[in-house]
């Protein structure tokens, strides 16, 4: 996720005297060691991959770069489907010369016909689109009705005759006129969606799409598309939702080491500070600044700093630029610099202050 720079603030602070005396604690390979890492928790990126990460609305699947299957968390309903590349979520799928009522599944790909259970479809009331397609877009419709929306979340029959004539009109698209003509009876077909999704009943011309009696057919049996559609052919259902921002959330951790805790004046010590991610997310737009204090003079030529990223002597910055950190990985940078002064307090802090994602167990600017 992109977007302004957040403060991250983990700062680890160094203290040391020089020549006799040291402030903090020394570690067991020697260095000064007086410094805060965070117990973190691990965030993933909600980019709908894998259950771990799933997408914890509809929305967030309008952010798809890719067509293909995704899970979902919506209220604690698990469940996958097919998305299409326009954030369409699909719900149901129907082939050519099937019969009987579609099964009720928590995971639908477009291999085998199926619609969402109605546990799950009753989570979709944020959705503001409804679509109908065929797989060669012989037809491709869709509406913002909220009744049909409204009978997408209570596994109701979008169209079943005489009295859903004036609900049915606004629908738009490829073959659009097949399903806004005017049905002439009521239909016997069922009332609910994986026994009958659209009956145009007693109209040749109309819409036909009835599981439960294998009929699937553009126009019945009157002017363009009056066939039955084929085996390898299929109707799909699918719903669409506004745009949502997929949470991405990091887990970076700041260590530190100093090479020399007791130098002397004119000596070279060397600061090394390490972050690493803890999390499945790619970590990005990230700084940390480390200023050195008066006292200690930058030594670039002993220092080194990682291809990518620069460092600032002056602001302390280290800039990452266009480094990701991903997961797993640990980027170091060793900060050289010379002692120019004796019996002195230097307090060296570094600190991330920049990260494009969030890290819930961390508070701006607290100092911490």
């Amino acid at each position: 996720m992109s977007g302004n720079p957040k403060p991250y603030p983990l700062k680890n602070k160094f203290y040391l005297l020089f020549l006799i005396i040291i402030i903090g604690k020394v570690n067991a390979n020697g260095n000064l060691s007086d410094y805060k890492i965070k117990s973190e928790l691990v965030f993933n990126c909600e980019d709908g991959l894998s259950a771990s990460t799933a997408f914890i609305s509809l929305g967030q699947a309008r952010n798809v770069t890719a067509a293909g299957v995704y899970h979902f968390n919506i209220d604690g309903e698990i469940f996958s489907t097919y998305v299409d590349i326009n954030g369409f979520v699909k719900i149901a799928i129907d082939f050519g010369s099937t019969s009987g009522n579609l099964p009720q599944v928590s995971a639908l790909t477009n291999a085998n016909r199926g619609i969402l259970n109605t546990t799950i479809l009753s989570k979709f009331t944020n959705a503001t689109l409804a679509r109908i397609s065929h797989s060669e877009e012989y037809i491709d419709i869709s509406t913002s009705d909220s009744a049909i929306l409204s009978r997408i979340t209570t596994n109701t029959t979008l169209h079943k005759g005489t009295a859903d004539n004036s609900i049915n009109d606004n629908w738009t698209g490829t073959e659009s006129s097949a399903i806004t003509v005017n049905a002439s009876c009521t239909s016997t077909r069922g009332n609910s969606l994986h026994q009958n999704i659209v009956h145009l009943c007693g109209n040749t011309s109309g819409f036909h799409w009835i599981p439960s009696r294998g009929i699937q057919r553009i126009r019945f049996n009157t002017g363009t598309f009056s066939r039955e559609i084929e085996d390898e052919e299929s109707f799909s259902l699918w719903v669409q939702a506004p745009v949502e921002n997929i949470e991405c959330l990091v887990d970076l951790n700041l260590t530190k080491t100093v090479n020399k805790p007791i130098p002397k004046v004119g000596e070279t010590i060397v600061f090394t500070i390490s972050i690493t991610n803890s999390t499945n997310s790619i970590a990005s737009g990230i700084q940390v600044t480390d200023a050195l204090p008066v006292g200690l003079t930058f030594d670039l030529a002993s220092s080194v700093i990682p291809t990518g990223t620069t460092y600032n002597s002056n602001s302390g910055i280290w800039d990452f630029g266009l480094i990701t950190i991903s997961s797993g990985e640990t980027i170091s940078i060793q900060i050289s610099a010379v002692v120019q002064t004796s019996n002195t307090i230097l307090l060296n802090e570094s600190e991330i202050t920049a990260v494009d994602q969030n890290d819930e167990d961390s508070v701006p600017a607290n100092g911490n």
